[in-house]
């Protein structure tokens, strides 16, 4: 309902007060308030009508389902009342049932006890059964491994002594192949022509070819072999018995650059022989205060594998002549061989006394340790001297001992190179002096 407190508002000086001003004031409140006391008659009406019409919905809606609920109550209670009974009875047959379940439990105690030790018994047994066959058998493996150990070492020794006795007789054969060789090497040089060592030609035997043991050529055969043997025989390392030819693994092959070499098939035992490169000789212009020196030889190493050592290809690398006053380069056959190169000779020396110089020559080379080969150290280049009384000399270079000889010195000019493979360079009075040889690599197969 809206408020009209503005119609009765009264304000001080101007509101006149008498019977026009409250009485419209009583009557319209007393119709608000009259409408307010109908409003209420019908919302109470309102209530009491809902009120009865729900207790009557009520009525009609619980009163089947609660005569339902009292009928199942009842028979609850009866169900109560049988079960009761029941458990009753239950009650009774238990308490007789724990008797038997107690004279049961004894019983079944007894019988586990007895088993117990039954067990404990057979247990006992069985362990000393087993510690007595673990004793045999180990005294069975102690007895073969000695059987073993014994054999092996009596097959070591057997092999050892094989060995011992194959090496000597491979030491006589080639004592007496190396003192043949002089006269062979006659006799193959009268009939055949010789260029730069090598035999050219094919060498023709006639007749039988009678082998003891086993025949090598630490040089090499290429090509094949025709004929009978009047025994058969291993050659190379391949079985002949004159039925057919056979070919025969080995050669000779030398590196004199940077290259690979690849192992020949059926190839038994591989000799390398690898020099370093010489050193440079040195030049200076002579006079009674300072000498010249030649430079060192290359150092030489010689070593001989089973093939079954090396693997199917090995890098050969030459060491390179040094140039003047420079050293000579390290060759090398695979990664383990090496053969260091000469040194170059040093600046010319002071005199020691007035009228009278001595050279420094290269010095010889120095050897890898552990090479567990024959190593052989290039020698050392000449020393030079001058003087009034003496003159003005230059050192000649230094041999490699496995290779070429080292470059003679001159008084003026150019000097000599060290000769192949390297040969320490000779010095020189006044002009370039000799550069050594470059190194080589050498591989025989057999």
């Amino acid at each position: 309902m809206p408020s009209r407190f503005d119609r009765y508002r009264m304000q001080d000086g101007l509101t006149r007060l008498g019977e026009a001003y409250f009485n419209a004031i009583w009557r319209d409140i007393d119709l608000r308030i009259a409408s307010l006391e109908d409003l209420r008659i019908a919302w109470a009406e309102a209530v009491r009508m809902l009120t009865e019409t729900g207790l009557i919905r009520i009525n009609e809606i619980l009163a089947p389902a609660f005569a339902d609920v009292t009928d199942k109550a009842a028979q609850v209670e009866a169900m109560r009342v049988a079960a009761q009974a029941l458990i009753t009875l239950l009650e009774d047959r238990i308490a007789n049932a724990g008797n038997d379940l107690t004279a049961w439990q004894h019983t079944q105690e007894a019988n586990h006890q007895q088993w117990q030790q039954q067990t404990a018994a057979t247990q006992a047994a069985a362990i000393a059964g087993i510690g007595v066959w673990q004793t045999q058998q180990i005294n069975i493996l102690q007895a073969w491994r000695n059987t073993l150990e014994s054999e092996q070492s009596a097959a070591i020794d057997d092999i050892e002594a094989w060995k011992l006795l194959r090496l000597q007789a491979l030491d006589a054969w080639r004592n007496e192949l190396e003192g043949a060789l002089p006269t062979l090497q006659q006799a193959i040089a009268a009939a055949y022509t010789k260029s730069g060592g090598e035999i050219t030609g094919d060498v023709a035997i006639t007749g039988q070819l009678h082998v003891t043991g086993q025949a090598q050529f630490p040089g090499g055969i290429s090509g094949t072999l025709q004929g009978k043997l009047a025994v058969p025989r291993l050659i190379q390392g391949v079985p002949f018995d004159g039925s057919a030819d056979i070919t025969l693994p080995g050669g000779y092959q030398e590196f004199t650059t940077t290259g690979t070499w690849h192992k020949p098939e059926g190839a038994r035992f591989v000799q390398v022989l690898v020099i370093g490169g010489g050193g440079g000789g040195l030049s200076r212009t002579l006079n009674a205060s300072t000498v010249n020196g030649g430079g060192a030889g290359g150092e030489g190493v010689l070593r001989t594998y089973m093939a079954s050592e090396l693997p199917s290809s090995v890098i050969c690398t030459i060491g390179a002549g040094g140039a003047p006053s420079q050293n000579g380069g390290t060759s090398s056959f695979g990664a383990n061989l090496h053969a260091q190169g000469g040194t170059g000779a040093t600046t010319a020396g002071a005199g020691i006394s007035p009228g009278v110089g001595t050279g420094h020559g290269g010095l010889p080379s120095t050897t890898y340790p552990g090479h567990g080969h024959a190593s052989l150290l290039g020698g050392g280049g000449g020393g030079g001297a001058s003087g009034s009384n003496l003159g003005d000399v230059t050192g000649n270079g230094g041999a490699s001992m496995l290779g070429g000889a080292g470059g003679a010195a001159v008084r003026s000019g150019v000097g000599n190179p060290g000769q192949f493979p390297g040969g320490g360079g000779g010095a020189a009075g006044g002009s370039t002096a000799g550069a050594g040889a470059p190194g080589v690599v050498r591989v025989w197969c057999w």
